[in-house]
């Protein structure tokens, strides 16, 4: 036995060389010396540790056909949910991803991608809308718009447990807009979803335009028992609207902070310093929002988002004048027309009136969100709009224009409404009942309410049975 000895006072210390010690454990456990057991005469070597994510593709294994076809089904689902032109199957690139990343996967033709599988999942989603909405009550509308190229298309959309399907596009570019040829279409497409899907439709929403709203008249007469409605939020907006054509001094803000909007979303150098006074300044980098008419809630986004960013602009302005009117261009017709928005930022005044226009505008601006959404029920419009009336009745910070200007508005727009069914989606929620109906009132009395079930009953369930 080899051994070392090393003195600290007069103890030595051991150590066995590992063939010695395999001898020496042989002997002292007889169980180790059994046949099963290969006790290896020299060390371990010395394991190499790989890192997470080092690996190697050695073979790529073929999937069976099920996973081949839920594979072609999934990447239609996914160019068609993604806007991905179809000819993007194609190409090289395209290819080389997905065999890096997707191997044993063979993309699919693109006929096939845009052809049979494409088919194939219009059936089975078409299969499983059925499923959904079969012997359901639902709500349609329909709205207009123009796509890339420019071609008129009318939407039709149905409403179920607050859940939307679309039925179907129809591209009129050839046909006339008219009331008529919208109503076809409306019809049409009720009688096409009734008898496809099982569904039974109770009410039609379009929007305020001269011929939808015409269609809508003439649907009422074809048929009464239908609930025809008015878009609320198109109506919002028209509110908002008769707000600023009442207010002078509001609509004059307006425009001119269009004018700021416009000018600085023109000017990429003049928006690039405005961006850095943002920073400058330890605030967030906004961007500019410019109001549309079509787009609810633009005017009070506008209105806020120019609030958010006004120190930022008029330190722009002040430090920084002839660097924004450099970036207007060298023509003097630019140059003034810069120095123009410079006056209208340096006023105080315009500041005043935009921040009164924010605080007017909040309320329609809550109330279009409410009025938009998908799981909007009429109980939710009637409630909304007394709101509104409350807010700009009793609210003694607003000037008089403004309440004469909201609530003439609001009683116009409460005029032409079915008001019976309004009422009753009211009257029939649980949670309200009659609570929030001034009985002074006739229509709103136990007689007045009798009065509108007997009407909307009879309507509805075409039934003129005694109740």
């Amino acid at each position: 036995m080899a051994e070392r000895g090393r003195k600290k006072g007069s103890q030595t210390s051991t150590v066995l060389m590992p063939s010695e010690a395999i001898t020496q454990s042989s002997s002292m456990c007889p169980a180790l010396q059994s046949n099963n057991v290969n006790i290896p005469s020299e060390p371990p070597k010395k394991f190499t540790k790989l890192k997470q994510g080092e690996f190697t593709v050695v073979a790529s294994v073929r999937p069976n056909i099920i996973k081949q076809k839920q594979f072609n089904l999934d990447l239609c689902d996914l160019f068609v949910s993604c806007d991905i032109p179809w000819n993007v199957i194609t190409n090289p690139q395209f290819g080389i991803f997905a065999k890096k990343y997707m191997p044993g996967f063979e993309l699919p033709d693109r006929r096939d991608l845009s052809g049979k599988l494409l088919k194939e999942r219009v059936t089975e989603v078409e299969g499983d809308v059925k499923k959904a909405v079969q012997g359901k009550l639902a709500t349609g509308q329909c709205d207009g718009w123009k796509n890339i190229a420019k071609a008129p298309l009318i939407a039709s959309v149905i409403t179920v447990e607050a859940q939307n399907y679309t039925l179907r596009v129809h591209e009129i570019g050839a046909d006339a807009k008219t009331a008529q040829n919208l109503l076809s279409l409306v019809l049409n497409d009720i009688d096409k979803t009734e008898g496809d899907l099982g569904v039974t439709i109770i009410g039609w929403c379009s929007d305020a335009g001269g011929d939808s709203r015409a269609m809508r008249e003439r649907l009422y007469q074809v048929r009464p028992w239908l609930i025809t409605l008015d878009c609320w939020a198109h109506q919002i907006n028209l509110i908002v609207g008769d707000y600023l054509k009442a207010c002078p001094d509001i609509l004059d803000a307006a425009t001119k902070a269009a004018e700021i909007v416009k000018w600085f979303s023109s000017h990429s150098r003049a928006a690039g310093i405005l961006n850095q006074e943002q920073l400058k300044l330890g605030e967030k980098m906004l961007a500019l929002i410019r109001a549309v008419i079509t787009r609810w809630t633009s005017h009070y986004l506008s209105a806020t988002r120019l609030l958010a960013v006004s120190k930022a602009l008029r330190a722009a302005v002040i430090t920084r004048s002839e660097e924004l009117e450099l970036a207007a261009g060298s023509r003097s017709e630019n140059k003034q027309k810069a120095r123009e928005v410079f006056d209208i930022i340096n006023d105080s005044q315009f500041w005043k009136n935009l921040t009164k226009m924010k605080t007017h505008l909040e309320p329609l601006a809550i109330a279009a969100n409410l009025t938009q959404a998908s799981n909007t029920c009429m109980d939710h419009i009637l409630l909304t709009l007394a709101n509104l009336y409350r807010i700009y009745f009793f609210e003694e910070s607003l000037d008089d224009e403004v309440r004469h200007s909201v609530i003439a508005s609001l009683e116009k727009r409460w005029a032409k409404a079915d008001q019976d069914i309004f009422i009753l989606a009211v009257f029939f929620n649980p949670y309200i009942r009659a609570g929030l109906f001034n009985t002074a009132h006739h229509p709103c009395t136990i007689a007045g309410m009798y009065g509108i079930i007997r009407r909307v009953y009879k309507r509805l369930f075409k039934n003129n049975c005694c109740l």
